[in-house]
Protein backbone atom coordinates (compact mmCIF):
# COMPACT_ATOMS: atom_id res chain seq x y z
CA UNK A 1 0.00 0.00 0.00
CA UNK A 2 2.80 2.41 0.92
CA UNK A 3 4.60 1.60 -2.33
CA UNK A 4 1.44 2.32 -4.40
CA UNK A 5 0.99 5.63 -2.62
CA UNK A 6 4.64 6.55 -3.28
CA UNK A 7 4.28 5.74 -6.99
CA UNK A 8 1.12 7.85 -7.25
CA UNK A 9 2.82 10.77 -5.48
CA UNK A 10 5.81 10.56 -7.83
CA UNK A 11 3.48 10.57 -10.85
CA UNK A 12 1.50 13.54 -9.48
CA UNK A 13 4.72 15.40 -8.72
CA UNK A 14 5.97 14.75 -12.26
CA UNK A 15 2.75 16.08 -13.76
CA UNK A 16 2.95 19.24 -11.64
CA UNK A 17 6.60 19.84 -12.56
CA UNK A 18 5.86 19.24 -16.26
CA UNK A 19 3.07 21.82 -16.14
CA UNK A 20 5.32 24.38 -14.43
CA UNK A 21 7.97 23.89 -17.12
CA UNK A 22 5.27 24.13 -19.78
CA UNK A 23 4.00 27.43 -18.39
CA UNK A 24 7.54 28.83 -18.44
CA UNK A 25 7.99 27.69 -22.04
CA UNK A 26 4.76 29.40 -23.10
CA UNK A 27 5.96 32.68 -21.55
CA UNK A 28 9.38 32.28 -23.18
CA UNK A 29 7.84 31.62 -26.59
CA UNK A 30 5.49 34.59 -26.32
CA UNK A 31 8.47 36.79 -25.43
CA UNK A 32 10.52 35.46 -28.36
CA UNK A 33 7.60 35.96 -30.75
CA UNK A 34 6.95 39.54 -29.62
CA UNK A 35 10.69 40.31 -29.90
CA UNK A 36 10.64 38.82 -33.40
CA UNK A 37 8.36 41.64 -34.55
CA UNK A 38 10.07 44.38 -32.54
CA UNK A 39 13.41 43.51 -34.14
CA UNK A 40 11.86 43.30 -37.62
CA UNK A 41 10.12 46.66 -37.27
CA UNK A 42 13.33 48.23 -35.94
CA UNK A 43 15.31 46.91 -38.90
CA UNK A 44 17.57 44.93 -36.57
CA UNK A 45 18.45 42.10 -38.95
CA UNK A 46 20.96 40.43 -36.60
CA UNK A 47 18.47 40.00 -33.76
CA UNK A 48 15.61 39.16 -36.12
CA UNK A 49 17.46 36.40 -37.99
CA UNK A 50 18.69 34.98 -34.67
CA UNK A 51 15.10 33.80 -34.05
CA UNK A 52 15.32 31.43 -37.04
CA UNK A 53 16.82 27.95 -37.21
CA UNK A 54 19.13 27.06 -40.08
CA UNK A 55 17.05 25.36 -42.76
CA UNK A 56 13.76 26.89 -41.65
CA UNK A 57 10.98 26.84 -44.21
CA UNK A 58 8.35 29.39 -45.15
CA UNK A 59 5.06 29.50 -46.99
CA UNK A 60 4.95 33.25 -47.57
CA UNK A 61 1.74 35.24 -47.71
CA UNK A 62 1.99 35.69 -51.47
CA UNK A 63 0.88 32.10 -52.10
CA UNK A 64 4.19 31.06 -53.62
CA UNK A 65 6.05 27.81 -53.28
CA UNK A 66 7.82 26.64 -50.14
CA UNK A 67 11.00 28.59 -49.40
CA UNK A 68 13.91 26.84 -47.68
CA UNK A 69 16.38 29.08 -45.88
CA UNK A 70 19.60 27.09 -45.71
CA UNK A 71 21.80 30.07 -44.86
CA UNK A 72 20.99 32.53 -42.11
CA UNK A 73 23.77 34.78 -43.44
CA UNK A 74 22.12 34.93 -46.89
CA UNK A 75 18.71 35.51 -45.32
CA UNK A 76 20.14 38.37 -43.27
CA UNK A 77 21.89 39.83 -46.32
CA UNK A 78 18.63 39.79 -48.31
CA UNK A 79 16.59 41.36 -45.50
CA UNK A 80 19.27 44.01 -44.90
CA UNK A 81 19.26 44.85 -48.64
CA UNK A 82 15.49 45.47 -48.41
CA UNK A 83 15.98 47.81 -45.44
CA UNK A 84 18.91 49.55 -47.14
CA UNK A 85 16.70 50.12 -50.21
CA UNK A 86 14.16 51.91 -48.02
CA UNK A 87 11.68 49.24 -46.97
CA UNK A 88 10.12 50.07 -43.60
CA UNK A 89 8.00 47.73 -41.52
CA UNK A 90 5.78 48.52 -38.58
CA UNK A 91 4.32 45.14 -37.65
CA UNK A 92 3.01 43.47 -34.53
CA UNK A 93 1.32 40.20 -33.69
CA UNK A 94 -2.13 40.06 -32.09
CA UNK A 95 -4.24 37.21 -30.72
CA UNK A 96 -1.03 35.37 -29.89
CA UNK A 97 -1.60 31.74 -28.91
CA UNK A 98 1.04 29.15 -28.01
CA UNK A 99 0.68 25.40 -27.61
CA UNK A 100 3.72 23.41 -26.50
CA UNK A 101 4.33 19.75 -27.32
CA UNK A 102 7.56 18.87 -25.50
CA UNK A 103 10.37 20.66 -27.31
CA UNK A 104 8.07 21.78 -30.16
CA UNK A 105 5.55 24.63 -30.15
CA UNK A 106 2.84 25.88 -32.49
CA UNK A 107 2.39 29.65 -32.38
CA UNK A 108 -0.59 31.33 -34.03
CA UNK A 109 -1.77 34.89 -34.38
CA UNK A 110 -2.48 37.75 -36.74
CA UNK A 111 0.21 40.08 -38.03
CA UNK A 112 -1.06 43.64 -38.42
CA UNK A 113 0.61 46.87 -39.35
CA UNK A 114 2.15 48.74 -42.23
CA UNK A 115 4.72 47.85 -44.84
CA UNK A 116 6.30 50.75 -46.74
CA UNK A 117 8.11 50.15 -50.01
CA UNK A 118 11.24 52.05 -51.12
CA UNK A 119 9.10 54.57 -53.03
CA UNK A 120 7.27 55.45 -49.81
CA UNK A 121 3.99 53.72 -50.56
CA UNK A 122 2.55 52.35 -47.33
CA UNK A 123 0.28 49.32 -47.35
CA UNK A 124 -1.80 48.19 -44.40
CA UNK A 125 -1.42 44.47 -43.79
CA UNK A 126 -3.25 41.79 -41.86
CA UNK A 127 -2.14 38.20 -42.23
CA UNK A 128 -2.73 34.94 -40.43
CA UNK A 129 0.49 33.47 -39.06
CA UNK A 130 1.30 29.96 -37.89
CA UNK A 131 4.86 29.21 -36.80
CA UNK A 132 6.48 26.03 -35.55
CA UNK A 133 9.28 26.53 -33.05
CA UNK A 134 11.71 23.97 -31.66
CA UNK A 135 13.68 24.29 -28.44
CA UNK A 136 17.33 23.48 -29.06
CA UNK A 137 20.18 24.19 -26.66
CA UNK A 138 17.73 26.06 -24.42
CA UNK A 139 16.52 28.51 -27.10
CA UNK A 140 13.27 28.52 -29.08
CA UNK A 141 13.92 28.84 -32.83
CA UNK A 142 11.45 29.13 -35.69
CA UNK A 143 11.68 26.11 -38.00
CA UNK A 144 8.59 26.76 -40.15
CA UNK A 145 6.30 29.68 -40.91
CA UNK A 146 3.02 29.73 -42.79
CA UNK A 147 1.54 33.12 -43.55
CA UNK A 148 -1.63 33.91 -45.49
CA UNK A 149 -3.82 36.95 -46.00
CA UNK A 150 -6.99 37.39 -43.99
CA UNK A 151 -9.98 37.34 -46.34
CA UNK A 152 -13.62 37.95 -45.62
CA UNK A 153 -15.77 34.84 -45.73
CA UNK A 154 -18.04 34.50 -48.74
CA UNK A 155 -21.67 35.22 -48.18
Amino acid sequence: MKRSFAVVMILVGGIILANVALAGDVDDIKKVTLEHFVTLSAGNTDAHIDHHAVGHTTFAGDGGLLEVNDSLAEEKKSLQADFDAGVKLDLRITHLDVTVYGNTAVVTGYVVGTATDPEGTAVQTMTRRTAVLVKKDGAWKEVHLHSSPVVSPSE
